[in-house]
């Protein structure tokens, strides 16, 4: 998908028709319409956040999270001293 999210692409993913994505992310009718062609990054999250709760659900998507947040703890440069010079 990228970093681009077009309204219609959106629409689809959240049940396919305006009534279905505006119910999905909790915003009326109205504002869907009033989308831009391409979404904001605002909006883009919005839709990615209400598909991750639908098909992935907050525990696993916690876990998940948890599991790539320790990842980069194990996997992270050591520190550098900084070296002063006077």
């Amino acid at each position: 998908m990228g970093q681009h999210m077009k309204k219609l692409e959106a629409i689809s993913l959240l049940g396919g028709t305006v009534t279905a994505a505006a119910r999905s992310i909790g915003v009326t009718t109205q504002a869907i319409t009033q989308w831009p062609v391409v979404l904001t990054p605002l909006t883009r999250d919005r839709v990615l956040a209400a598909l991750v709760r639908r098909y992935v659900g907050e525990q696993a998507l916690i876990a998940l999270a948890r599991a790539a947040i320790g990842n980069a703890r194990r996997h992270r440069a050591p520190r550098q001293k900084v070296l002063a010079l006077d």
